[in-house]
């Protein structure tokens, strides 16, 4: 028994820095996007002129890519927005229900922590539903931790994808291949850019495929 909390305790140091880690680094990226928001409303009229006139193409092919790039940027933002709050909102929900107490702000940090992909909002109920497990009810702990794998990783990995390629007309699958080639390229940051990237390549080829015909 005493080799268990001792293992629990170690455990739970051990996310905790993790979770510092975590908040750090979605504060990072949180701050990022809103400087770079801020930036391109500021300058966006004057990098938009630059870009058009520097795309070798025709001037309705321009305003193409242009319209696309808006309408990714929008349906990326959005999309992570949204589902990042729902999954603090679901999170939160499952903590309450197990009794944890403090369960609206611990929702909050999910929510926050759910922009960083994959691991974010599990720093939050993972370290929770062993210390559930160990001190309280191992069958609580047990059920609170698949209750949150399934809905919040559904949210992460199925949903999100859908309602980026619903507002791209792209599929769920080319929008997810486009994040994770995205965090390969750019670490964090590829949460957003990837696909943009994939949605404007898709465009570029579109019109040229109407060029060549």
């Amino acid at each position: 028994m005493q080799e268990l909390l001792q293992k629990s305790v170690s455990f739970l140091v051990t996310s905790i820095g993790s979770l510092v880690q975590g908040i750090v680094a979605a504060g990072v990226f949180i701050a990022v996007m809103g400087f770079s928001t801020s930036y391109f409303l500021d300058h966006g009229k004057n990098i938009k002129e630059t870009i058009m006139r520097l795309l070798p193409l025709r001037a309705q092919d321009k305003d193409r890519i242009m319209e696309r790039l808006e309408e990714t940027m929008n349906a990326v933002i959005m999309g992570n927005v949204s589902t990042s709050f729902l999954q603090g909102i679901v999170g939160g929900i499952i903590f309450a229900l197990a009794g944890v107490p403090a369960a609206a702000f611990f929702g909050f940090l999910m929510a926050i922590l759910a922009f960083i992909p994959a691991v974010g909002p599990a720093l939050i109920w993972l370290p929770a539903a062993v210390y559930i497990a160990v001190i309280g009810s191992p069958w609580k702990g047990v059920l609170m931790g698949v209750a949150c794998l399934l809905l919040l990783g559904s949210i992460d990995n199925v949903l999100k994808p859908k309602l980026i390629g619903n507002k791209l007309k792209l599929s769920s699958f080319a929008v997810f291949l486009g994040v994770l080639g995205g965090l390969k390229l750019f670490g964090i940051f590829g949460l957003i850019l990837g696909p943009v990237l994939f949605a404007l390549l898709a465009t570029c080829v579109n019109i040229y495929q109407e060029m060549i015909k």
